[in-house]
């Protein structure tokens, strides 16, 4: 969901990112589409990651990408967890903006993911405590992902 809060956390920015999209039934009149850009949003309620949302509608990378303020629809609903985000879907609440592969969509789910217009994508971090020390596992894990990514980078990945 974003670079971390570098104040507080240090990090590892991995070579995955995760692409946006909104997550819908598959009885929307979206649901056949490509894509889906801020104004096919606009007219009914979203649900959103927590992180993402506050009292005046989206944060961050989603505000950016809807824009306009009038293009932000209201906010049904918050979830730290797609899948409960997902219930709320199939049971009419709105729609959800999730990153693609969080919940099981297509055929025979009821739902649809359709990647938002222009793309959106968030990178991927690997971030751990800042002031805190690390445990043995946390360190050779660690050294592990940093000599993987260094190994990558001399692949030319």
């Amino acid at each position: 969901m974003g670079p971390p809060d570098t104040a507080r956390h240090a990090s590892l920015r991995l070579p995955a990112a995760d692409v946006w999209g909104a997550v819908v039934r598959e009885d929307d009149p979206l649901a056949g589409r490509e894509a889906v850009a801020a104004e096919d949003l606009a007219q009914v309620p979203l649900i959103v990651p927590e992180r993402h949302a506050s009292a005046g509608g989206v944060t961050g990378e989603l505000a950016s990408w809807f824009g306009a303020a009038e293009l932000v629809p209201p906010i049904a609903a918050t979830v730290n967890l797609a899948f409960n985000g997902a219930m709320l879907v199939r049971a009419g609440a709105g729609r959800m903006l999730a990153y693609g592969g969080l919940v099981a969509t297509g055929r025979g789910t009821g739902l649809a993911f359709l990647p938002l217009a222009p793309r959106l994508v968030s990178e991927a971090h690997l971030a751990w405590k800042r002031d805190e020390p690390l445990g043995e596992a946390a360190r050779r894990f660690l050294a592990f992902v940093r000599e993987r990514l260094a190994g990558e980078a001399d692949d030319g990945r």
